[in-house]
């Protein structure tokens, strides 16, 4: 399986759209694409909410390959920092406390996936002319469905501001769940690698072992209103 993940930020609005893009590796033109928005003033907070959000829609299967990729190189780094060498003191130099919850999140979904092997990618974002089926694609669609995610984050605080409901009521489903995420352990998959191929210098961070539009498109909003 493979999964593109993105965020789309309003710094006027501190909103921010995130989605994260489903492709079987084995069907490349079935795409299940989800979306929803949080409320953070920082992208790279909007793009480990997104990361985190689809390992949380991730359904246990063992001897399943799942890699993750990201247009985010910070969001990719702090992942590493916590998980590619986890410990349980690490996560506290991480100053940002929904960046904090969001890592806490990571956890808890991976200590369900452990027997998974898991890889995360960087891919160059807004490519120009990119060819089909290929990361740059479908990053592009994960970019659009963050951008819908975003106007629709927007037009229900805008609607909730006429109404003045305030800004709990305001809140994604999804974000709820980070922001109520207790504390946990920090665990990491059996199999975990990072990787930077396409920066300007090859870099590829080595993988731990553990000891032993042709597309069909299928948009689903995970908040509940």
């Amino acid at each position: 399986m493979n999964i593109y993940t993105d965020a789309s930020l309003n710094d006027k609005e501190k909103i921010a759209g995130v989605s994260a893009v489903f492709v079987p590796t084995n069907d490349p033109h079935s795409v299940t694409c989800y979306n929803t928005y949080c409320s953070v003033s920082k992208i790279e907070t909007a793009e480990l909410f997104a990361i985190a959000m689809a390992l949380s829609l991730i359904k246990p299967q063992s001897d399943q390959t799942v890699r993750v990729v990201s247009d985010s190189l910070g969001a990719l780094k702090k992942i590493q920092r916590i998980f590619h060498h986890p410990n349980q003191t690490q996560i506290k130099t991480i100053k940002d406390l929904t960046q904090q919850k969001i890592m806490y999140r990571m956890a808890s979904s991976f200590s369900k996936v452990k027997e998974m092997d898991f890889s995360f990618c960087y891919v160059h974002g807004h490519q120009h002319k990119v060819a089909e089926l290929t990361d740059a694609y479908y990053n592009a669609i994960a970019d659009q469905e963050a951008l819908l995610g975003r106007m629709n984050g927007e037009a229900i605080k805008q609607q909730e501001k006429k109404m003045g409901t305030g800004i709990c009521s305001f809140l994604s489903t999804e974000e709820r769940m980070i922001l109520e995420q207790e504390n946990c352990m920090i665990v990491s998959p059996d199999k975990i690698s990072f990787h930077y191929e396409n920066l300007e210098k090859t870099r590829t961070v080595a993988r731990r072992h553990p000891q032993k539009l042709s597309v069909r498109m299928v948009h689903e909003f995970c908040h509940s209103r």
